[in-house]
């Protein structure tokens, strides 16, 4: 009775040491410091863990939502897979903007620890509401990246809207080296995905591991991309998200031989209407 009781309280203190804990003071500092006071005192923001924040140029921040609710936003917060203990999160703001972007008043935006963001040269990166970026992920934005509702991305995935540097041919000529970004809702992206600039990607688009997407691979959704470079794999597939995971799960540990089941099987609904 007594090793029951010790091996549980030992499993509670390694959780708590495990998970980011929320850092009041730097809370209140990107709050208080970049959102209008109304909005502020609602503390929609949560800092977790060792969050480094860096401000160099005029930098705004902006909530567009129809009701702010405490903790909508959380940053350096716990992630999810196998990839260490995620390291320290950086807003690096060097100039430009970052808009947090709520249609549904009940989502919520989680970013996870050992994230690194870049917004400089007057870019604007907006993220909308049911979006996850998963532990140790890089996006940049110089021009314009936008990352639509319900979007995941995988461990150690890269968003970048520039090459950063720029390269001249033999006529002297140099080509812009920057171009927007744009990820459609319910996108999913396993882990190390990288995104070049240009690229557009349509709703409900899987990107496979250890991807590179420099171009336009599809141009209508519900489809599984995946190489380096990224090519199509197949069309008409979808990712089931966390509502209807579980019984899917459950079937196949269940089922330890099975390879398929059809989802009517497990009495859930399922659409490949044309996403709104």
């Amino acid at each position: 009775m007594i090793r029951g009781k010790l091996a549980n309280l030992s499993r509670r203190i390694v959780n708590r040491l495990s998970t980011p804990r929320l850092s009041l003071w730097r809370t209140l500092y990107v709050n208080f410091r970049f959102l209008p006071f109304k909005q502020a005192k609602k503390l929609p923001i949560y800092i977790y863990g060792k969050t480094r924040i860096v401000q160099r140029e005029a930098f705004c921040l902006n909530i567009k939502t129809d009701e702010l609710r405490r903790g909508m936003i959380l940053i350096g917060a716990y992630g999810e897979g196998a990839c260490g203990n995620g390291g320290e999160t950086e807003l690096n703001l060097v100039g430009g903007t970052i808009c947090f972007n709520f249609k549904d008043k009940k989502g919520s935006i989680r970013i996870a620890r050992g994230t690194s963001i870049l917004v400089f040269g007057g870019g604007y990166l907006e993220i909308q509401e049911g979006v996850f970026i998963n532990m140790q992920c890089n996006i940049t934005a110089s021009t314009k990246v936008i990352i639509c509702h319900d979007s995941r991305f995988g461990p150690q995935a890269q968003l970048h809207d520039t090459s950063f540097h720029y390269i001249t041919d033999e006529n002297g000529d140099v080509r812009r080296s920057n171009d927007s970004v744009v990820i459609g809702h319910h996108c999913v992206f396993g882990n190390r995905v990288t995104v070049s600039k240009g690229v557009t990607l349509p709703p409900f688009t899987i990107v496979g591991q250890n991807s590179l997407v420099t171009k336009n691979v599809v141009d209508k959704p519900y489809c599984l991309i995946a190489g380096s470079p990224a090519r199509l794999l197949r069309t008409g597939v979808q990712r089931i998200f966390i509502d209807n995971e579980y019984p899917v799960y459950k079937y196949f540990q269940d089922n330890r031989e099975a390879k398929t089941v059809n989802l009517s099987d497990l009495g859930i609904r399922y659409s490949f209407d044309e996403p709104e």
